[in-house]
């Protein structure tokens, strides 16, 4: 096995001169049985090494944060491919990842670039591209890619658990742990639980799918979802005070806090009527804003938003959001 040391000098192999660029591709995810597979690529600055730099598994949580910002600090460009877990049963754990490893190449074809991809061949080998089996162990690039993909990952997977918490993700990350499978058995599979995947798909082909969450709970988790997959980082789900009610998400654009309601619509059409007949059931909303940005030391600038959400299968549903609510 390459000592740390020898991860820039491998790199070196494949660069003309100094001022050559490797494009280092890397994924995290492949295995789990909830949440989305990331996939990254990272083209370091040629003068760039790091001696902690390696393998993200072989890493603890802290270090990986503290790398991926000094990657991120010393990297020319940095790509990051999400694939959510729906598509990853439409396509496959492997078709996933060739889908992914695809798009990031497109877009490095701006770049004159070597590329060095962890694994096994599994696209077009050439003079460009080169598979390295355990790369994330041998090559600084690939090892760059593997701490952003990583971390990138952890960080979706820790917001999934804010609105699942009976998962146990924060420590799972969605993989297969006994706490987790217990959880599954017990509270059935989710929208982020992959159903190609088992024991999921043992569970659908038996029939054996226990959903105990009430339609407003699922609303608001869809929803909080939804914000994720758009890039929306969710400080709150689900802030309460007794009495005064909940919000059931609460995030920030730039130095705005966002407070959300969510309501559940029938009927995809009804979304404008809907917000009218519920404005006064949600006026609750301003004090419990006041009260949060007081605990957290914040100034009072604010916004309120409606989302509605319809469902139209277990796994699909139409969501729409009233921006700046007056209450």
């Amino acid at each position: 096995m390459l000592r740390r040391s020898s991860y820039y000098e491998f790199d070196k192999e494949f660069k003309k001169n100094e001022k050559s660029l490797i494009l280092g591709i890397d994924e995290s995810g492949r295995g789990p049985l909830a949440g989305p597979l990331v996939v990254t690529g990272v083209i370091l600055n040629p003068d760039f090494s790091h001696p902690e730099i390696q393998d993200s598994k072989k890493i603890s949580v802290s270090k990986r944060e503290e790398l991926f910002q000094i990657i991120k600090n010393n990297s020319k460009k940095i790509y990051v491919e999400i694939i959510w877990e729906k598509d990853i049963d439409d396509l496959n754990i492997l078709g996933s990842t060739i889908f992914c490893i695809k798009k990031i190449l497109k877009k490095s074809n701006e770049v004159k670039c070597k590329i060095l991809i962890d694994g096994n061949k599994i696209i077009e080998d050439n003079d460009k591209i080169k598979f390295i089996v355990k790369g994330d162990s041998k090559s600084l690039s690939i090892a760059a890619a593997s701490i952003i993909a990583k971390v990138t990952r952890d960080n979706l997977m820790n917001q999934y658990a804010l609105i699942f918490p009976e998962y146990d993700l924060e420590n799972n990350k969605g993989y297969g742990t006994k706490k987790h499978l217990d959880a599954i058995y017990m509270n059935g599979p989710t929208i982020i639980h992959r159903k190609s995947f088992n024991p999921t798909k043992k569970l659908i082909k038996s029939n054996k799918i226990y959903n105990i969450q009430k339609e407003y709970v699922m609303c608001e988790r869809y929803a909080a979802i939804h914000l994720i997959r758009k890039g929306i980082f969710i400080e709150e789900f689900n802030y309460s005070k007794e009495k005064l009610g909940k919000i059931s998400i609460i995030y920030f654009e730039g130095n705005k806090v966002i407070f959300s309601h969510i309501l559940k619509m029938e009927k995809k059409d009804q979304f404008t009527r809907n917000i009218q007949l519920n404005i006064e059931k949600i006026k609750y909303l301003s004090d419990l804003s006041k009260i949060y940005c007081s605990e957290k030391g914040l100034s009072y600038n604010i916004r309120f938003d409606v989302i509605c959400v319809t469902f139209i299968s277990d796994n699909q549903y139409i969501l729409k959001i009233k921006n700046g609510i007056k209450v």
